[in-house]
This record gives C-alpha cells, sequence and structure tokens, in this order.
C-alpha cells in the first residue's frame, strides 16, 4: 500500500510500463487496502502526465472489476479513476452512468454519492447542448429517462449521504419541471 503511493511519485512513463504488471495486480488484490491504494496511485499517474495516463487508460478492466469489491472504499476509487478515464468521453459518461445505475452493483454509499455527481453532470450536460427536451421523466433521450429514475431511485435509498446528494442533484437540475420536483 504506502510503497505504491510514494512509487507514483518517482515513476515516469518509461518506468510505468516496468511495473504496469504490478500496480494491475494490485488493483485487483483481495486486501482493500492495497487495492484502495493501487486506484488512489493510478488517479495520480493519470493527472500527472499524457503518456502516463495512456498507460492507466489500460487498466480500465481491472479497475471494472474492482468496483464489485466487497470494500467499500475500493468501490468508491474505482468509480471514481473510470470517470477520470471517460471524464472526456461523452459516450464513455453516459455508459458509466446507465451501467451503474441500473446494475444496482455499488453497496458503498460514496461510491453512490460519486454516481449521483456524475448522473447529475450528465443530464446538464445533455440539457445544455439541446439533446432532451421537455419534463425529465417524459424526456425523448433515453440517457435523460434513465438519469432521472436514477435520481428519484436515489432518493429512497437507506443511506442519507446518497438521499442528501439526489435531493440537491434533483433540485439543482436545469429547466426542472414542477412535476419533476414533486414527491
Amino acid at each position: 500500500g504506502n510503497a505504491l503511493r510514494v512509487l507514483v511519485r518517482i515513476v515516469d512513463a518509461a518506468m510505468l510500463g516496468a511495473i504496469e504488471r504490478y500496480v494491475k495486480q494490485a488493483i485487483v488484490d483481495s486486501s482493500g487496502q492495497v487495492s484502495s491504494s493501487a486506484l488512489v496511485s493510478a488517479s495520480h499517474l493519470f493527472a500527472s502526465s499524457p503518456e502516463c495516463a495512456a498507460v492507466v487508460r489500460r487498466w480500465i478492466s481491472e479497475t471494472t472489476e474492482a468496483t464489485s469489491s466487497p470494500n467499500e472504499m475500493v468501490q468508491f476509487h474505482a468509480m471514481q479513476l473510470l470517470y477520470q478515464i471517460k471524464s472526456h468521453d461523452r459516450l464513455g459518461v453516459s455508459k458509466l452512468v446507465t451501467q451503474y445505475s441500473q446494475r444496482n452493483t455499488l453497496r458503498s454509499p460514496l461510491a453512490l454519492v460519486l454516481l449521483v455527481r456524475y448522473t447529475s453532470k450528465l443530464l446538464h450536460d445533455e440539457v445544455s447542448e439541446g439533446r432532451a427536451s421537455g419534463s425529465y421523466q417524459e424526456s425523448t433521450s433515453t440517457v435523460v429517462q434513465a438519469g432521472y429514475q436514477f435520481l428519484e431511485a436515489s432518493l429512497r435509498h437507506k443511506s442519507e449521504l446518497v438521499v442528501y446528494e439526489a435531493a440537491r442533484a434533483c433540485c439543482h437540475l436545469p429547466a426542472a419541471e414542477p412535476q419533476d420536483l414533486q414527491p
């Protein structure tokens, strides 16, 4: 765990290729601490340089696998890295939100809060770029409908953290109709 966090501070893109296999193994490690450290380190590497980001993008299958970890922090860090990898790809973000909002595999309240935030941002982008029209419930865009349904379902989650974030997201939706905000 600690070695990985220190290693990313001194590794450059050339060295990353040599240790890539070990980092990928650490991401899917059974120990939550090791896996979380590897995911956070990957996030730092992704932000450090475009060359390192290109290497980290190849770890998407390991990161996706980490979202099904029983450890809540691992799920949180995996969601964070997945979004970081896909953040510049509208379709990728859309698939990420759709996939995780419908599968119900995330048990971590923190990971779900991230998913609510990503869903909210996706809905904002869809509306601001003119891909959604009308109310959120009857929108012509399936992405908007699915995203709004996920936000509504999150209002009934057992964790207050998720409920609060979903309520905040619903109240800040652009061009929300009164029927979109009624209980």
